[in-house]
């Protein structure tokens, strides 16, 4: 049985990615023992995980060097076969040094990487995303396959998300200002989205201010930021629509929850690989060629020309773009049960976007229409929930649909469900 130690102590998107590593190193090595080290404040994103054997917290802010030594000496209490530095810096250099382990992994750039035993080259900008340098760092330990980040909210934490109906989330703020879209803009676009789109804005406490203004100015808006845990918020981001967010911490949160996501880029670059890692995800970016940028890895205070072009030019019409169906595009609401897999069913979950076959009671035609699944944003074999349902062929069933009609779901000709309609909510539609 292996011993692992991954050690992740930056900023709260860091440790997201970083879990990455914890799904891949458990794949491959599953009887393992995986320890993690993350500072204090992202430890909520570990709440109940369902393998993770010891969380080490490092308190970065209250006697950073005293709590610092503490730690290392817990570490010590541990012989690890392999400690994984996900970072350069000095301070987890001393962690990965100090701690005992028969190998000692992490990149060159790491000041005390000389007292490693395995070095691993770090490039940022060539292309690749940040979940395929980590994927470098154990490699050697599984394949050169691109590792997936993982979240794990609990009832408790889904319970903290609250709304079951249609739902927009955006998160308006990053730590680095030149990383953030402006706030007029936001503005902009909760106004720019149909009238009876529910939003929902989120963000840590200290987010609380910004988004209060942004949901005042434009007329509405739930501001959440500061309300719920990280865990909540994961599981708010996954049953939404739609996320809208920055090069920041959301955006990878929405790619461990498999969410759908728009992530805004101003003043940094996808190329320097933080960018959405999912197929749901889009990113946008102004398409003027600024010599300014990127400015830099991270962000600014402010911007450093004065004039923002990287974020100002970047339109409220492209964020908004085709990104959802709004709530009157959806055709029906239905109650919607799925056959277990020993009855002929699907193995593993629905998610939101999925899109099998219906055939509605006295109806010969077949009608494909993608499914939203507004509760959970899944549904799993076994399962009876509601479902909004977008039909790819409405003038199929024009004039035929009423409340109460039952249909089968199918994939093909296999019919993996049965579903009863609530509400017609397309009018051509009704009987």
């Amino acid at each position: 049985m292996r011993r692992f130690l991954v050690i992740q102590t930056a900023f709260l998107g860091d440790a997201v990615l970083a879990t990455a590593l914890l799904e891949k190193l458990r794949a491959f090595h599953p009887d393992a023992v995986i320890d993690l080290v993350v500072r204090k404040g992202n430890e909520g994103l570990f709440d109940g995980h369902p393998f993770l054997n010891q969380l080490h917290i490092w308190d970065k802010r209250s006697g950073k060097t005293r709590d610092l030594f503490r730690l290392i000496g817990a570490l010590r209490k541990t012989e690890y076969d392999h400690i994984i530095n996900c970072q350069r810096f000095l301070s987890t250099g001393l962690m990965t040094v100090l701690a005992r382990g028969k190998e000692k992994i992490g990149y060159d750039k790491n000041p005390l990487s000389f007292l490693f035993t395995r070095k691993v080259k770090h490039v940022i900008g060539d292309g690749r995303h940040e979940a395929d340098r980590l994927n470098e760092l154990i490699e050697h330990l599984t394949d050169g396959s691109r590792p997936l980040p993982c979240l794990y909210p609990a009832e408790k934490h889904k319970a903290e998300a609250g709304p079951s109906s249609p739902y927009v989330c955006i998160a308006p703020a990053s730590v680095w200002f030149t990383k953030q879209w402006p706030e007029q803009k936001w503005i902009e676009l909760i106004r720019a989205l149909p009238a009876e789109q529910r939003v929902l804005l989120i963000g840590a406490p200290g987010d609380a201010p910004l988004c209060e203004r942004i949901a005042t100015a434009a007329g509405r808006g739930d501001v959440l930021a500061g309300k719920i845990s990280l865990l909540g918020t994961a599981a708010l981001m996954h049953s939404a629509m739609m996320n809208y967010v920055n090069d920041s911490a959301p955006l990878h949160i929405a790619s461990a929850m498999n969410a759908p996501v728009t992530a805004i880029f101003c003043s940094t670059v996808p190329a320097f690989g933080f960018g959405p890692l999912r197929k749901n995800g889009r990113v946008l970016e102004t398409r003027e060629q600024l010599d300014c940028r990127p400015c830099g890895l991270h962000g600014h205070s402010a911007c450093p020309k004065g004039h923002f072009k990287c974020a100002m030019a970047i339109s409220t019409v492209s964020v908004v773009g085709n990104t959802i169906p709004t709530p009157r595009e959806f055709d029906l609401e239905a109650s919607v049960t799925f056959m277990r897999s020993d009855e002929g069913g699907r193995r593993r979950p629905a998610f939101n976007g999925y899109t099998p076959t219906h055939q509605f009671k006295d109806h010969e035609e077949l009608n494909d229409g993608e499914h939203f699944y507004p509760n959970a944003g899944q549904m799993a074999p076994g399962e009876t929930g509601i479902v909004m349902i977008q039909l790819k062929h409405p003038e199929r069933n024009h004039g035929a649909l009423q409340e109460g009609i039952s249909f089968s779901v199918q994939e093909g000709n296999h019919v993996i469900g049965t579903g009863r309609i609530i509400r017609v909510l397309n009018p051509r539609l009704q009987f």
